[in-house]
């Protein structure tokens, strides 16, 4: 059956709506009864009073409906339906009516201007209260749907987060330059009473806790060319929890120069997870910053070996726990961001975003465990 019998079938008015089931209310829940003839018969007695008969857009590619014959609002509804909602509309109608009367009862003065025209009123006073209820009947007919809608439950989101996309590039411009996780920035209002800081204070706030933030950011497995937008949010946590950020003049810090200490901040943090690498891998993480894949001199070599407490002829043998192995991952594009080695970035980019895959493959390949050392993969 192709798409175009279907529509046709749809603007011929061939199309409608076949009862499936009665909900009513069971001992432990909802039970969905299978309807009778009779069901049917008076579900189809229903006939609404009114219908909103505005034309719906006319753009096959973004707007299907009309393409099936369902060219006004009414068409969106069945009769049923319509009676429903017509029905609480005429309800707000009665209760602003009512409104109005008790208010007058009770003294206050009625001018006979609607709210539209500045009036100030029983009628303005009726005229509020009706559209106060009928903002409350549209978000009852929109919970009450069979469309899925969002309960937040007053839950609030305290921090920012990676949140995974389908492709590391934009949709509408592949090829081009563009973040490989989609950040969320989650903002809430500062308390009143919220204290001033002085720089000093925000950055020793900043060292306290955007590394744990940034370890939690690395656990979540965030590409590394994403994680200096990330760390905004831990760092920008700490700095709107002020009223102001003093410098020492007393002038506020405006948030260019918080973005700035927070990348200062965040740095520096990357920096000291090199106290986790073994003398080996500091010696290769110097070594890669300043010659990157090039030769270099031996002598060199060894003067930063001496250093760095190892010896050059024990590098091949570099390796770690994975855990540290993934930041050392994180360092290493922070070193070629920095030295504008771009395709090496992207690799080590990559590298960490296939890291959960990596493991997974060498956990289920792992051999039997033996007496040997293993490597953070497992082999020896």
């Amino acid at each position: 059956m192709t798409y175009d019998h279907i529509r046709g079938e749809g603007k011929a008015g061939h199309m409608g709506a076949k009862l499936m089931a009665v909900v009513a209310e069971g001992d432990r829940g909802r039970v969905y009864l299978a309807p009778t003839p009779e069901m049917e018969a008076i579900a189809l007695t229903a006939r609404p009073t009114w219908r909103p008969e505005t034309s719906l857009p006319v753009n096959p590619r973004d707007f299907k409906t009309p393409n099936y014959g369902l060219t006004t609002f009414a068409d969106l509804f069945t009769p049923r339906q319509l009676v429903a909602l017509t029905t609480f509309s005429d309800l707000v109608q009665e209760a602003r009516e009512r409104v109005k009367r008790d208010a007058i009862a009770v003294g206050l003065p009625d001018d006979g201007k609607a709210l539209e025209k500045l009036g100030a009123g029983a009628t303005a006073y009726a005229d509020v209260v009706g559209v106060y209820l009928a903002l409350a009947v549209d978000k009852v007919a929109d919970r009450n749907s069979t469309v899925c809608a969002w309960a937040s439950l007053r839950e609030h989101a305290r921090n920012t987060w990676p949140m995974r996309t389908e492709l590391d590039r934009r949709m509408i411009d592949s090829g081009t330059n563009a973040l490989a996780s989609s950040v969320v920035l989650v903002c809430r209002q500062r308390s009143a009473t919220a204290p001033t800081a002085t720089r000093r204070e925000f950055v020793t706030a900043l060292k306290t806790e955007l590394p744990p933030a940034l370890a939690h950011l690395q656990r979540g497995n965030i590409a590394p060319v994403d994680l200096a937008q990330a760390a905004i949010g831990p760092g920008m946590g700490v700095y709107t929890r002020y009223a102001k950020v003093l410098d020492a003049e007393g002038k506020p810090i405006p948030v260019r120069a918080a973005l700035a200490l927070i990348n200062q901040v965040l740095d520096e943090a990357l920096a000291e997870q090199e106290g986790e690498f073994d003398a080996d891998t500091r010696w290769a993480l110097t070594w890669f910053e300043q010659t990157g894949f090039a030769e270099g001199d031996y002598g060199v070599a060894e003067q930063l070996s001496k250093s760095k407490n190892t010896a050059a002829a024990l590098v091949a043998k570099l390796g770690s726990q994975a855990e540290t192995a993934r930041e050392l991952c994180y360092r290493t594009y922070t070193l070629c961001e920095r030295k504008k080695r771009a395709a090496e970035a992207m690799a080590y980019n990559g590298l960490v975003q296939s890291w959960p895959e990596i493991t997974r493959l060498a956990r289920k390949t792992q051999p039997a465990a033996t007496s040997r050392t293993d490597d953070m993969f497992g082999y020896e």
